[in-house]
């Protein structure tokens, strides 16, 4: 998964005569998101998070969200997915670490401290 957001990055660049930095930091973010992230940024790593093909039982109302607050959605989404990572014992990348704090989700917003821990 880390790998091929940079690698389509990448592509787009070389194979496909992408040059607007914005679209390029778009598809390199849409998987861990990163402490920087412009409204392109959000939307694309929105989109992909929160795709019709996903299931999970948050997603639709997710989706509503972001549709009104992208802040409120990438927060929401973010710590979901700090909590799920937690839940299965993996560590949360440090770029998704840093979105979270970029965004101001603190362990009193329910971030595991072993998920903060590993951030370290």
């Amino acid at each position: 998964m880390l790998l091929h957001a940079k690698l389509g990055a990448a592509i787009a660049s070389e194979r496909f005569a992408v040059r607007d930095p914005q679209v390029l930091s778009a598809i390199e973010k849409h998987t861990t998101a990163a402490r920087e992230m412009s409204p392109l940024d959000c939307i694309v790593y929105l989109a992909d998070s929160l795709e019709p093909n996903r299931s999970f039982p948050e997603r639709a109302d997710l989706w509503s969200l972001a549709l009104g607050d992208l802040v409120g959605a990438m927060r929401a989404v973010l710590l979901l997915t700090m909590r799920h990572n937690a839940r299965k014992g993996v560590a949360t990348v440090p770029a998704t670490l840093a979105a979270a704090a970029s965004f101001g989700l603190t362990v009193a917003d329910g971030v595991p401290p072993e998920v903060r821990a590993s951030a370290s």
